[in-house]
């Protein structure tokens, strides 16, 4: 039997058991795609999906124990996408969207493993076992990394035989779905077969703005591409400081981004500095990726496979299931080289500690000592550059070098400067109202407990003046604007007499509120009350 059928059968015999494992688990990702594509089919699809504690009071009148969702990064096209879930009972729909994902994971796999020129085939046992905790957390959180996985390696496979429409319809659905496997265009920019390009762009554009044909209002999907997809790029969601991310955004954050709520450990507070170094990290992966392209490949498949891998490192927000996503990198370095034991042995070690080491136990340990998977990629990363050497090509190094300065200026030109907080802990989670009386702030939030309301003593005094406005999510004091921040803004209220307060989800992600409080022009502050 070929070493293809066992590797399979490996994968699908441990599906099979993950799936019985996690038949009770808690509710998990699949929450999202579930209640946004069931609010869609039952017509309540609204703006409402992407403001975090609204989706969560929606999905929480309907389930028995209190859930945490969090649907804003999710594109309005895959509410479309995940619609045959949402007519089964939950209960059903998890099991059988994580069964039908198996399935279609292991037939794409065999199908393209049968299709590729293995050196060294016995390699391929060891995959179910370096995967291991990606293939399970899938099942677990009922994401869709197995079908993204599935489309990307049947878009390849009928790419390499010559059918590019077929193939740009399948690679569009991951990219229209996460977006991030969108540098698989970079892949087809550097081939001849421009067909497969176009007809990947076009697949991207129609899946993209489908959600305009049945989605109403159309603002839904155009604020998401307009609005808040720029703030996903920019790193922008939920906690921008999260290890469990594990990329080189978050690690540099922690390091010279200071937050009082967020990150009140970090040595420095240097955001330029910051910036620049993610952009010189950014600027070093596409110079690897892009003299890979333009070299004569050995393979294509080993090429792809690179490109794909660039992304989990450039991505700002990496998870543990995402890793499955590094299975054609597996597939073509580990099988198709002829290298010696010991540089295959670190790359069979690196592959298994980026997918498995248990990053969520690293809080209190040293910020150096909280990114073993970053590391690892990292690691994989040198070991690709010598397999074969790559020829780094100096006009690529001129071009990137002036996009990151143009990328720098263009980030320094439109930042401004962070408005405080005005609590003095984030204990609260998101704050989506507030009232204020004589002495105190009742305040309205929302977190992984629900919805609560909690009164906090003040000494301030605060009140609504007519002068300040909100238009266009900045505000306006006596029509002149005093905000320039790209984050959305409510509430807005005087402070004493030369601040405001208002409720803004700056720097935190799209739709998490806090209180936040800056002084007024230094021309306004002697404006009487």
């Amino acid at each position: 039997m070929r070493y293809s059928h066992w590797s399979s059968g490996a994968f699908l015999l441990l599906g099979l058991y993950l799936l019985y494992q996690t038949a009770d688990a808690p509710l998990g990702d699949f929450g999202n795609y579930y209640y946004a594509s069931l609010f869609l089919l039952e017509g309540n699809f609204s703006p409402a999906i992407y403001e975090p504690y609204l989706f969560n009071e929606l999905v929480n009148e309907r389930v028995s124990e209190p859930v945490y969702l969090n649907y804003t990064p999710v594109p309005p096209t895959s509410a479309i996408f995940y619609l045959p879930f949402s007519w089964l009972p939950l209960s059903y729909s998890k099991l059988f969207f994580n069964l039908l994902g198996l399935l279609l994971f292991i037939w794409s796999f065999f199908r393209l493993v049968e299709t590729l020129e293995l050196a060294r085939p016995w390699l391929l046992i060891l995959l179910p076992f370096l995967f291991y905790t990606p293939f399970f957390n899938n099942f677990y959180q009922g994401q869709s990394y197995l079908y993204l996985l599935a489309a990307i390696m049947e878009g390849f496979r009928y790419w390499s035989k010559g059918w590019p429409i077929t193939s740009g319809c399948l690679w569009a659905i991951p990219i229209s779905l996460k977006i991030f496997p969108g540098i698989i265009i970079l892949f087809l920019l550097f081939q001849n077969n421009r067909k497969a390009l176009y007809s990947t762009v076009a697949f991207c554009l129609l899946f993209s703005f489908l959600p305009l044909l049945v989605i109403q209002p159309t603002s839904i999907t155009t604020d998401y591409y307009l609005d808040l997809l720029p703030r996903l790029f920019d790193g922008e969601i939920n906690d921008p400081f999260a290890i469990l991310y594990q990329s080189s955004r978050v690690l540099i954050n922690n390091a010279l981004v200071y937050d009082d709520h967020l990150n009140p450990t970090a040595y420095s507070h240097q955001p330029t500095v910051a910036t620049i170094l993610q952009l010189l990290f950014q600027g070093v992966v596409f110079c690897w990726v892009i003299s890979h392209l333009m070299q004569r490949p050995s393979s294509h498949f080993k090429t792809f496979a690179i490109v794909l891998f660039s992304a989990l490192l450039l991505t700002g927000y990496g998870s543990s299931y995402s890793m499955m996503l590094l299975l054609p990198a597996a597939l073509a370095f580990l099988p198709l080289t002829k290298c010696k034991w010991i540089p295959t042995m670190v790359m069979v070690l690196s592959f298994g500690f980026a997918c498995n080491f248990p990053v969520y136990k690293l809080h209190d340990l040293h910020l150096a000592l909280q990114f073993p998977r970053l590391y690892a990629l990292l690691l994989l990363l040198l070991s690709f550059c010598f397999l074969p050497p790559v020829k780094v090509n100096r006009r690529v190094i001129a071009l990137l070098g002036l996009l990151i300065i143009a990328k720098l200026l263009v980030e320094l030109s439109r930042s401004s400067a962070v408005a405080s907080y005005y609590l003095a802990d984030a204990s609260f989670g998101i704050i989506y109202h507030y009232e204020s009386t004589k002495d105190s702030l009742l305040l309205e939030h929302f977190n992984q407990n629900g919805s609560q309301r909690t009164k906090v003593s003040i000494r301030d005094s605060i009140w609504q003046d007519n002068r300040l406005k909100i238009v266009g999510n900045q505000i306006y004091f006596d029509d002149k604007a005093i905000t320039s921040s790209k984050s959305k803004k409510r509430l807005v209220r005087r402070l004493n007499e030369t601040e405001i307060l208002f409720l803004s989800d700056e720097k935190r992600g799209p739709g998490f509120y806090t209180l936040r409080k800056m002084p007024l022009p230094w021309d306004e502050q002697s404006t009487e009350k």
